[in-house]
């Protein structure tokens, strides 16, 4: 297994519960993922949407998180998560439909991410699963077969080390 895509998270705890996210010095960050999972922190963000899944069809479609555009693309089950332009595109621009967007992204005029709607749902379980426990150290990255994960660690240490060996 090697890493073509990742970003680390680092939690701290503020007294209003604020997630300390760390970008590090990588040209390949899942940004939109990076972004979806934002949102959906802290724990009751997460699960106040978690009753939508998985499998509810009427959210899908097309959800707007802040700038970020979630939609599932029903014929092939995959999710795409796009960012472009600005939070108020698709209230300046009431015609845009989601194949539009779509096909924005496969044109590559928009930052998106594509994954699978069963790995768009496993990385959602698993995301509720760590907030639930309180982590300390959590890597979200995409292996070679382009599958989404999160993983926890106990150090920093352990998981730069786990990333190295890793990369291609």
């Amino acid at each position: 297994m090697y890493i073509k895509k990742y970003d680390y998270y680092k939690f701290k705890y503020y007294g209003s519960s604020m997630l300390d996210f760390r970008y590090e010095d990588n040209d390949n960050i899942p940004y939109c993922v990076t972004e979806f999972l934002k949102v959906m922190y802290p724990l009751h963000h997460a699960l106040g949407y978690k009753q939508y899944m998985p499998g509810s069809d009427i959210l899908f479609e097309t959800t707007t998180f802040y700038d970020l555009i979630v939609i599932l693309d029903k014929p092939s089950q995959m999710v795409y998560m796009a960012q472009f332009f600005d939070k108020d595109y698709q209230h300046t621009s009431p015609g845009i439909t989601s194949e539009m967007i779509i096909d924005i992204c496969k044109q590559g005029e928009a930052d998106f991410d594509i994954l699978s709607f069963d790995n768009f749902t496993y990385l959602f379980e698993r995301w509720v699963q760590f907030l639930e426990n309180d982590p300390t150290f959590i890597l979200l990255y995409q292996d070679h077969r382009d599958w989404y994960d999160l993983i926890h660690f106990e150090t920093e240490e352990t998981m730069r080390q786990f990333v190295a060996d890793h990369l291609q």
